[in-house]
């Protein structure tokens, strides 16, 4: 599964009453993969989890750092073709 969150987030107004988002360490995944992409002011912040029984931590990290590098080229030269971005050939 592929999340882009990149709207702001925006809190919750009520009278008397605060709300706050609060962030939970979930240990499992209903899918074998998911990345989740949130968009800041400066950054994207990646995010993935994975089924341990299925992948290793060392093969979630070289796809990530290959994600990296496909959106560094998009970034240098965003109207190339895909097939020209590096490791599609």
């Amino acid at each position: 599964m592929f999340n882009m969150q990149d709207q702001p987030f925006s809190f919750l107004q009520l009278t008397d009453v605060e709300i706050q988002p609060l962030e939970i360490n979930i240990d499992s995944t209903p899918f074998d993969l998911s990345l989740e992409i949130t968009k800041t002011e400066k950054d994207l912040i990646v995010s993935a989890r994975y089924n341990t029984d299925i992948f290793e931590h060392i093969t979630i990290r070289h796809m990530l750092e290959y994600y990296q590098v496909l959106l560094e080229a998009v970034v240098r030269n965003p109207t190339q073709l895909i097939s020209t971005l590096p490791g599609l050939s």
